[in-house]
């Protein structure tokens, strides 16, 4: 599973995670483009290609497409199932930071209605958004820094 090594995703839209194969992921954010790039490398002879995802257009779906030396022992069958799956969940949780970034940004009243928040009084509605932001933004350990500057 990848975790967060460098955090710059406030700041430079970008972010540098690595997995316990040694794998190294970096996330590069383009939402003026509405494109998120993922680069990954591998510690072994292992090339993983560029994934360039449109999240402007959902299920759009993105190709991944890999390389390796098959002479080479070190790249066993565990190594790349576990990398790829790694790869893989590391895909939905950038999707997932994504679109809560984007949610994030969306006013208090397009929230509520999205999210469901029925209620006669205004004060009870922002309540209900805050608490909702807020449990994004735990949810993203890429996020929580923004805890930081409150």
């Amino acid at each position: 599973m990848f975790e967060v090594k460098e955090n710059e995703l406030i700041e430079k839209m970008k972010c540098r995670y690595e997995d316990e194969n040694g794998n190294t992921a970096t996330l590069f954010r383009q939402p003026e483009r509405g494109i998120i790039r993922i680069v990954f490398k591998s510690p072994k002879n292992v090339t993983f290609d560029r994934l360039e995802i449109n999240v402007s257009e959902p299920g759009g779906g993105c190709n991944f497409n890999y390389s390796y030396d098959k002479e080479d022992e070190s790249v066993t069958k565990e190594y790349l199932d576990s990398s790829i799956n790694n790869i893989s969940m590391f895909v939905n949780h950038v999707v997932g930071l994504d679109n809560a970034i984007r949610l994030l940004g969306t006013a208090p009243d397009i929230m509520a209605d999205y999210l469901g928040f029925e209620s006669e009084s205004e004060d009870e509605r922002q309540e209900a958004v805050s608490r909702a932001k807020y449990g994004l933004i735990t949810q993203y350990p890429e996020l929580k820094q923004l805890f930081d500057k409150i």
